[in-house]
C-alpha cells in the first residue's frame, strides 16, 4: 500500500508532522482542479479502480471515528472489493476555489 499526497498549487497547507515522510508528494493529478474542498482523498485497489473518492470525514472533526476511508481500506486490505457509492456529507472543508 502506498500513500501520496497533492496539494493546490500555490497553497500554504501542511502535512501532519507524524505523516511527513511517510506520504510521497505528488506534482498533480489529472482533475484536481474539479475538487471543490479539501481534505479529500482518493483510494485505487490493487488493479487500478478507482474504490473510494470524496471527504476524509463527516462532521466539523476529521478523525477516524467519523471516517469515510477506514472502512474502505480494511476491506481492500483485507482483498475484498470495493464498489464507490456516492453520497452527502456535511462538514468543514477547505473550500479551492
Amino acid at each position: 500500500m502506498a500513500f501520496y499526497s497533492v496539494q493546490k498549487p500555490g497553497s500554504k497547507g501542511e502535512i501532519a508532522p507524524f505523516l511527513r515522510g511517510r506520504i510521497k508528494p505528488l506534482p498533480g493529478i489529472e482533475g484536481m482542479q474539479s475538487l471543490p474542498a479539501s481534505p479529500a482523498l482518493a483510494i485505487w485497489d490493487r488493479d487500478g479502480n478507482l474504490a473510494y473518492a470524496g471527504p476524509y470525514s463527516e462532521g466539523l472533526v476529521c478523525n477516524s471515528s467519523n471516517s469515510f476511508v477506514e472502512p474502505v481500506l480494511d476491506a481492500l486490505t483485507q482483498g475484498r472489493q470495493v464498489s464507490l457509492a456516492s453520497g452527502l456529507a456535511v462538514g468543514c472543508y477547505c473550500a479551492w476555489k
